[in-house]
């Protein structure tokens, strides 16, 4: 039996957090699990593991605050991010670790900037980097992730192990570490029997209110030209900055009648959601491996998503779903209204859509989790 670590940012809503839980879960069968929260101690996924998160104090707390300003301004201004700031973001996981030992850390979200810390700390511990953003997005993005980049790179080398759920970002990170493998995230829903209804009027949605990484921009005037009667459910939270964009962004487009806002639903409530509804989009600008998109081809739904990388992962050459150029909005609505018009049509991707989520199901990945961990 080993003992082992994960980290999050927290474990609310998202699809880090969800699959964190499924793994760890699994885990925790034949090993001591736990999973360490960098912010917040939110716990909307139950776990066999062990939830660590040492609250702040009043100090520490705006202490954080005060970095996290400084290091946004000095992005904005500069295009440049202090490592200092990294650091006191992670304090409280580099204290936990200097008191508790592990076999294997692995790491994810913010706490990957701790690597190298973790490194001098925890010398004879197997350090995973567990990489769910994409390669181009990482890089390429521009603003404070893309001035991170190098550091983030220091930490990629001297982890044992890097872990990517596509192609695209294994032959990227191959350039940096000899020790990349990938592993997909498994299907969170086990319903391969459930039966959805492709004639809803409703096309459905799911994600973060992440504005532009997510798309909601380009989801607006998606909606605004949709046929008459029909709507897009959007099963999703963000922060209050966000929900003020977003509400901004329907308004502008004039689709308060074309949107259902669901807010942050889960188990039967998710459920209905994919079930109720006659294919699912995306508009996302990237994504390494969206679980959002495996759940609802898990259920028969149709998919039509812009072309990035975890898209092309899980679609294919338009061999499951429909791919559209990134950003191209007529294209997107012209492939929408194909769905629309052909019942038939969404029946063959539906079926397209079971065969490939059948493809992630959990049994092989903990496989090759448990080979490296």
């Amino acid at each position: 039996m080993k003992k082992i670590l994960f980290t999050v940012d927290y474990l609310g809503m998202g699809g880090i957090e969800r699959v964190t839980s499924i793994i760890s879960n699994e885990l925790s069968k034949d090993h001591e699990v736990n999973i360490f929260g960098a912010y917040s101690a939110i716990q909307e996924y139950s776990t066999k593991a062990k939830y660590l998160f040492k609250k702040r104090n009043f100090f520490q707390n705006l202490l954080l605050y005060i970095t996290v300003a400084v290091d946004r301004v000095m992005n904005i201004l500069f295009k440049r991010t202090c490592r200092i700031f990294w650091y006191i973001r992670n304090q409280s996981l580099i204290q936990h670790l200097k008191k508790n030992s592990y076999d294997t850390i692995v790491l994810a979200g913010v706490a990957m900037y701790a690597a190298t810390y973790i490194r001098k700390i925890c010398p004879n511990a197997k350090i995973f980097m567990w990489i769910h953003l994409s390669f181009d997005y990482f890089f390429e993005c521009g603003g404070q992730l893309e001035a991170l980049a190098p550091w983030f790179i220091e930490n990629v080398k001297i982890a044992n192990q890097v872990v990517v759920l596509t192609d695209t970002s294994k032959e990227q990170y191959l350039k940096f570490s000899d020790s990349v493998i990938k592993i997909h995230n498994p299907v969170s829903f086990r319903n391969q029997e459930e039966i959805v209804n492709l004639n809803e009027k409703v096309i459905a949605f799911t994600a973060r209110y992440q504005i532009w990484c997510k798309g909601f921009d380009r989801l607006m005037q998606v909606v605004a030209k949709l046929p008459v009667g029909w709507k897009i459910a959007i099963a999703g939270d963000g922060t209050k900055i966000d929900k003020i964009i977003l509400h901004w962004f329907i308004k502008k487009n004039c689709a308060q009648n074309k949107i259902i806002l669901k807010g942050a639903i889960y188990g039967k409530s998710l459920i209905n959601h994919y079930q109720n509804s006659s294919f699912y989009v995306m508009t996302s600008r990237s994504e390494e491996l969206p679980m959002v998109m495996i759940e609802a081809m898990s259920f028969g739904l149709p998919v039509i998503a812009f072309k990035q990388p975890g898209s092309k992962e899980i679609i294919g050459k338009n061999e499951y779903g429909i791919l559209v150029e990134n950003g191209n909005i007529e294209e997107m609505l012209e492939k929408i209204n194909q769905l629309i018009e052909s019942s038939d049509l969404r029946e063959k991707y539906s079926i397209l859509s079971k065969k490939r989520a059948s493809h992630f199901q959990i049994g092989p990945i903990m496989e090759q989790w448990r080979e490296i961990i």
